[in-house]
Formats: structure tokens, C-alpha cells, sequence
């Protein structure tokens, strides 16, 4: 099974995305991006790939000794770009801003929770995004869908806290992907 570790957005902060995702839809008039379901939107904190099924209660059990108590992100929409850069893009998204470091907290103690069991942080640095689209093999976006993300840069919304943690399974079919949540937590709310 392929699984993975995320932090899913409330229902303020995904309706945002989802607005977001439709401004640069309608920027994208070449049709050069493949735009994810807004629906299934998350900021995956860790990316644990194809694992023997009995693996899942082992890592849910780790999680669990990290996960409660800890302190929800207070997490808004910031900006935007595109990995590798906006010249030769590939996969655009929007950037999120935290209010404190509780995010990187949680991010830390997935890793730790997670690497004993054989699955090593990610070297580099975490960049908390969300994927809005994949840029289809071949493909170059127009200017207005660069400009629309270039706009979006300056952009930012108010803060909210983003209560819950979840080990999802990813179900690859035709079409986009289809996420079961397998185990979830939820974080402290407040500040």
C-alpha cells in the first residue's frame, strides 16, 4: 500500500485554495497543467511511499506517541511558485505561512517517530506548500498563467489552526488519486 503523513486543511482555508486554484485554472488558457482535486488538498509532512500492509499499524503506533498534545499550525495561504522555478516549471503550487513554529515541530516529530521504523526525514529543507497542479510532460504554461502566479506571491489570508493529522493511503487510478484516511489526530486548537 502507498502511504503518507499530512496535515489537512479546514474547510476556511481549503474553500481559500480552492479559489485560488480556480484563478490560475482560468489563467492557464494554453490548458498546460493537470489541476488536482481540490478536494483531497493537504500538506504532506511525510512521503512514506509503497509498504508491506502490516507495516501500517507500526507506523500509526509510532505517530501516536508523537502526535497528541502537539500544538495545531496556525497556517494561512501565502504566495505561490512552481518547483523546479517559473522558467521551466513543472509542478505549480501555493505557498503556505505559518504564525509561530508549531508546524515545524510537527514535522520534526513525524520524522523522528517515523525514522526508526525505516523511514529517514527528508534531507532537504521542508518547504510546506500545496501542490495546486502538475504541468503536463511537455508542455510550457503561457504568460498569463505566470503572471497569475507571480500575482499571487504578495498574496496572504488570515491564520487558522489546522487541527488534523492524518496517515492516508493513496489509491492510484485513473484519473486523480484517491485518498483513504487510515488513522487520524487531532492537534491542540488553540494558541
Amino acid at each position: 500500500m502507498r502511504l503518507f503523513v499530512a496535515s489537512c486543511l479546514d474547510a476556511v482555508l481549503l474553500r481559500e485554495a480552492a479559489a485560488r486554484v480556480a484563478q490560475l485554472r482560468d489563467a492557464d488558457t494554453e490548458r498546460t497543467v493537470r489541476w488536482v482535486d481540490v478536494s483531497g488538498m493537504h500538506l504532506t509532512l511525510q512521503f512514506l511511499g509503497e509498504v508491506p500492509d502490516q507495516a501500517a499499524t507500526r507506523i500509526a503506533a509510532a505517530l501516536e506517541t508523537v502526535l497528541p498534545g502537539l500544538q495545531a499550525p496556525q497556517m494561512a495561504l501565502a504566495g505561490g511558485g512552481a518547483f523546479p522555478n517559473l522558467r521551466r516549471p513543472r509542478v505549480i503550487w501555493m505557498g503556505l505561512r505559518e504564525e509561530g513554529s508549531a508546524l515545524v515541530a510537527v514535522h520534526r516529530a513525524v520524522g523522528e517517530a517515523l525514522a526508526p521504523l525505516g523511514w529517514p526525514p527528508d534531507k532537504r529543507p521542508f518547504q510546506p506548500h500545496l501542490t495546486a497542479g502538475r504541468v503536463r510532460d511537455g508542455a510550457r504554461p503561457g504568460r498569463a498563467l505566470i503572471g497569475a502566479v507571480e500575482a499571487a506571491r504578495g498574496t496572504a489570508a488570515a491564520a487558522r489552526p489546522q487541527t488534523e493529522v492524518v496517515l492516508f493511503r493513496s489509491h492510484l487510478v485513473d484519473g486523480p488519486a484517491r485518498y483513504e484516511r487510515l488513522r487520524t489526530w487531532d492537534l491542540q486548537g488553540s494558541r
